[in-house]
C-alpha cells in the first residue's frame, strides 16, 4: 500500500504550485477558470482528511479547491466597506459608459467616434477596476507565498444563528458540511451524484 504521509506530501505540494501560479491571475474570474481543471489534488487530499476523520481540515481543503469563493467572503465582510463601495461606484460608471457605446455605435459616424473615445475611457476604467479587485483580494486571502488563510472558527463565529451547509462531490459520491456556531457535523458519502441528478 502506497504511504499516506508520502501521498500527502505529493499532494500538497501540487497544490502548493496550483496556488502559486493562481496568485499571478488579477481577476476572479480568470482565478476561477484557471482552477476548473486543477481540483484533482484538492480532492483526494479531501478523501483522505475524511479517510482519517479529520473532517474539518477536509471543508478547509474543500474552500481551497473553491478557488477561495467563501475565504474571499469572509475577507469582505470583515475588510473594505470603503473599498467595496468605491468598486461599486466604479460599477455603475462603467454600465453608464457602457449603455452610452451600445447607444452611439448604432448611430451615426459622429456618435461612432463618440462613442470611440467612451470605449477609451472605459477600458482605462476596467482597468482600474481590476487592479481595485485585485489588490483588495490580495490583502485578504493570500499572503506573499500565495497560500489561502481559510479560518473556520473565524468563519463560524460570523455565521451567528444561521446553518451553513455545504456540499462536495468526489469520485460521484456526496458529501455534505453542516456548519453552525455551536456545531461542526460531516455526512459523509451519503448519496450518489448520478442519482441525484437523475431526479
Amino acid at each position: 500500500a502506497t504511504d499516506p504521509v508520502s501521498v500527502q506530501t505529493h499532494l500538497l505540494e501540487a497544490i502548493d504550485i496550483v496556488e502559486n501560479s493562481r496568485g499571478y491571475l488579477s481577476s476572479t474570474e480568470l482565478r476561477t477558470s484557471f482552477f476548473e481543471d486543477k481540483v484533482a489534488a484538492y480532492n483526494e487530499l479531501i478523501k483522505l482528511k475524511l479517510g482519517e476523520g479529520k473532517f474539518e481540515e477536509a471543508f478547509v481543503w474543500h474552500e481551497r479547491s473553491r478557488a477561495r469563493t467563501l475565504n474571499d467572503e469572509i475577507g469582505n465582510r470583515k475588510d473594505g466597506p470603503a473599498s467595496n463601495e468605491n468598486l461599486e461606484a466604479i460599477r455603475e460608471e462603467l454600465t453608464w459608459y457602457h449603455n452610452r457605446i451600445n447607444r452611439n455605435s448604432l448611430a451615426n459616424a459622429d456618435e461612432r467616434k463618440k462613442a470611440q473615445d467612451l470605449r477609451k475611457k472605459a477600458a482605462e476604467l476596467e482597468a482600474k477596476y481590476a487592479e481595485m479587485s485585485r489588490r483588495m483580494t490580495a490583502g485578504i486571502s493570500t499572503d506573499l507565498s500565495g497560500e489561502a488563510r481559510f479560518d473556520l472558527d473565524e468563519f463560524r463565529s460570523l455565521l451567528g444563528d444561521t446553518t451553513y451547509l455545504e456540499f462536495v462531490a468526489i469520485d460521484g459520491r456526496i458529501t455534505a458540511f453542516v456548519i453552525s456556531s455551536s456545531k461542526f457535523e460531516v455526512f459523509g458519502d451519503y448519496a450518489d451524484l448520478a442519482d441525484v441528478e437523475s431526479e
